[in-house]
């Protein structure tokens, strides 16, 4: 590729052929993949050159194009970055013959890394060019509410407001019974009926500010903080923020650091996290709670609130995902079964739900393994653990027993039936949100995929039965039922709305619990109908279910 040390290099990138033959010599999907990806960077880099060069070249720049193409330059960092952690991530002790030689690959995989580092050289040029008028710009467009919102707090170099909280009594080992703890949340309504209304707009302003606020922009080898932390590259992003693997100078270990979105309303919901994971940790000398281990919170920037964790492997999402979704070992859905009951009954005895128990919030601490036939799928091949350890992460939404509210918590496809149709919920909601968890850990597919309530609860009744009439009723007479539902005379489920062709192919697909699960399987099918039961005083509690033959017993049949 062509370029110069030049702070602005106006010349177009070109490909000297490092990618054609990157992508010549291995048939690696990764290799491939990041190839094309690099392709379409350079045209997007190119075309950025093309129309911010003569801003840069007059000094003259224009308003709002300019800010649109910063954060088009932004976007393209992080998409660059992202492109190089997956050749990061190679494995190259597990490649497959069809993919070709190890040398072959890594010869790729170094020779798109140099492409990926010439791009992002090019882009931090651009970057450095636009940053002065962007924040010329940006604080003429910006009213005093913004600017609060946004950085946090009013005077300039202060401390950020920790939580006014209680602290217990030191030495107190004993789980708290009603600790206060209320985070600022996106979806809850504040005050009698009568202002929620009028509040509602203003939620929905802040929200879309708050979603349109850009991350935190890293590069490899930046220092966080004080400078201890150095970042080696990016592990995960989410609505509030990204997590980076750091390497800790003084330790020399590498953990993980959330570093969150700079919004006032972010950052007051990390400091609630912390604080709770700091309660974890100490009602949990042990480490047998299998919650993420929090080491440390500081801020970085006067703006990032950043939360230091132990760094993990990949969430069962991701592990599904690499292993072509074909479903896990049942000796490792044992395993995770068991240890992620035994978090939800720690958190019960603190009187907290977690409220999005979920794949991706689920980690593995050692994703290696070695590929084996699959027991379930002949033909096909699926990943045996080494070791199987997981941790049950993101304690943002986690809600003490006294502060339960009425709005529907956690990730849709997850949700319990009381959630769905706005019902009280507790503890039990998350067993539920366990039971999506294992039964997409045994068939590979998630048993609820819907966008909406109306589908959910369709495919809900074809999965476990038709739900019970009590709970239907209690929804009709609250008013909480979702839109298009209704309950008839005999207190059963009334969709009112007919679906889209995809969606209606999905219900008309879906089997019966029993039928997902092979008849030498009925122990897990046993422990799977009691955690998803639809109604929460039939559904099994975590405590119960630890006692379940299936988890209880540690020798398992393939």
């Amino acid at each position: 590729m062509n370029g110069t040390s030049k702070s602005f290099d106006a010349a177009p990138l070109e490909d000297d052929g490092t990618l054609d033959l990157a992508l010549m010599v291995t048939e690696h999907p990764a290799v491939k993949s990041t190839g094309a990806a690099m392709l379409e960077s350079m045209r997007h880099v190119n075309d950025l050159i093309q129309r911010c060069g003569p801003w840069v070249t007059s000094g003259d720049f224009p308003a709002e194009r300019t800010i649109e193409a910063n954060k088009e330059v932004l976007t393209a960092l992080t998409k660059v970055q992202n492109d190089m952690q997956k050749l990061d991530d190679i494995d190259l002790d597990a490649l497959k013959p069809a993919w070709g030689d190890r040398d072959s690959v890594r010869m790729a995989r170094k020779s798109l890394i140099g492409c990926a580092q010439e791009i992002m050289r090019r882009l931090e040029s651009l970057k450095a060019c636009l940053a002065s008028p962007v924040s010329k710009f940006s604080s003429m467009r910006s009213s005093p509410r913004q600017e609060t919102t946004f950085y946090g707090w009013g005077l300039e170099g202060a401390d950020p407001v920790e939580p006014k909280e209680k602290e217990k009594p030191p030495g107190d080992e004993e789980p708290p019974k009603e600790r206060s703890r209320s985070p600022p949340r996106e979806d809850a309504a504040r005050g009698p009926a009568g202002e929620h209304q009028a509040d509602s707009s203003e939620n929905s302003e802040e929200r879309k500010h708050n979603r349109d606020t850009p991350h935190f922009h890293w590069t490899r080898g930046q220092k966080l903080g004080t400078g201890n932390y150095i970042v080696r590259k990016q592990v995960g992003e989410g609505s509030f923020g990204r997590v980076l693997a750091c390497l800790e100078e003084t330790s020399k270990q590498m953990v993980a650091v959330k570093v969150v979105k700079g919004v006032a309303r972010y950052k007051e919901h990390a400091h609630a996290e912390a604080e709770l994971l700091r309660e974890i940790r100490r009602c949990d000398p042990g480490r047998q709670s299998y919650c993420v281990k929090l080491l440390g919170e500081f801020t970085h920037d006067l703006n990032h609130c950043c939360l230091v964790f132990e760094l993990l492997d990949k969430s069962l999402s991701d592990f599904m995902r690499e292993t072509g979704d074909e479903g896990l070992m049942l000796r490792d859905i044992r395993t995770i079964a068991s240890q992620i009951l035994q978090c939800l009954h720690f958190l019960n005895a603190m009187n907290l739900t977690h409220t999005d128990i979920k794949c991706r919030n689920a980690m593995l601490k050692d994703s290696r393994g070695e590929l084996v036939p699959h027991p379930r799928k002949p033909g096909r091949e699926t990943k045996k653990l080494h070791r199987c350890e997981v941790r049950v992460i993101d304690f943002g939404g986690a809600v003490l027993k006294k502060e339960r509210h009425s709005k529907r918590v956690g990730t849709r496809q997850y949700r319990s039936p009381e959630v769905v149709l706005g019902l009280p919920w507790d503890e039990k909601t998350d067993v539920w949100s366990l039971g999506c968890i294992l039964l997409t850990l045994y068939t590979g597919e998630r048993p609820f995929p819907v966008q909406n309530s109306l589908h959910h609860l369709a495919l809900m009744e074809r999965l476990i039965g038709e739900l019970p009439r009590e709970m239907l009723r209690s929804a009709a007479a609250g008013g909480s039922l979702p839109e298009d539902v209704s309950v008839d005379s005999q207190g059963s489920l009334r969709l009112n709305r007919k679906f889209i062709d995809e969606a209606q192919e999905v219900i008309n697909m879906a089997k019966p619990l029993q039928q997902r699960i092979l008849p030498q399987h009925g122990a897990l099918l046993a422990l799977l109908e009691g955690l998803l039961a639809a109604s929460p005083n039939q559904r099994l509690g975590a405590q119960e279910a630890l006692k379940d033959h299936f988890v209880a017993n540690e020798s398992v049949s393939e």
